[in-house]
């Protein structure tokens, strides 16, 4: 008979993981970097959100598919939510490898002491702040208004910027010794190199 205990107490301490980032990013990292957390639970975060964004994106404009002959429905809704999905999951991996080297470098140009994993994990963890972008989206699927679901859809990639920003710079304090000034300039500086080096070689 198998034994799910383990497997449930992984499930209970994730979560527990998650809340606290959401309420004390703050004290959650100061235990994490106190138990020597490695970058395990984080990625699973997020890939977890990652894939939930996809999810809740296609619910907020599966309205559309109604206008689409009856045979093609059900196979663009499904192609696309794989689509979405993968393509998202690789650039949301790509981003985070990229800001969390580029936060990494910052962080030691302003006197930081954390190693590169730790900071890794920071990055994956603060993927937990696409919860105010998921909760919007899933609102949005219960309308076919497209101005409301547009709404919604920016508000919620607004709320997830703020509440990922708020994640990295308390986990950059905590890793890294930053004080909050400094952690808060690492972190807008990943951002704003991050949309240079995706965007940039497109204006060229």
């Amino acid at each position: 008979m198998l034994d799910f205990t383990w497997i449930r107490g992984e499930i209970v301490d994730l979560i527990y993981d998650l809340g606290s980032l959401l309420t004390s990013p703050k004290t959650a990292f100061k235990i994490m970097v106190a138990e020597g957390r490695g970058v395990g639970y984080a990625l699973a975060t997020l890939v977890i959100f990652s894939l939930a964004t996809s999810l809740s994106t296609v619910s907020a404009i599966s309205w559309i598919v109604r206008y689409l002959p009856a045979p093609l429905t059900s196979i663009l809704f499904f192609g696309g939510v794989v689509m979405l999905a993968g393509t998202l999951l690789v650039i949301d991996i790509i981003a985070w490898l990229l800001m969390s080297l580029i936060a990494w470098g910052f962080s030691h140009a302003f006197g930081g002491e954390g190693d590169f994993s730790s900071t890794l994990m920071i990055y994956a963890y603060s993927w937990v702040g696409r919860v105010f972008y998921v909760v919007p989206a899933l609102i949005a699927a219960l309308l076919t208004n497209p101005i409301a679901v547009a709404g919604l859809l920016g508000t919620g990639l607004i709320l997830e910027f703020i509440a990922k920003l708020v994640i990295q710079v308390r986990g950059l304090q905590v890793v890294h010794e930053l004080s909050g000034g400094k952690a808060l300039a690492t972190a807008l500086l990943s951002v704003i190199l991050l949309l240079l080096v995706m965007f940039a070689p497109a204006a060229l």
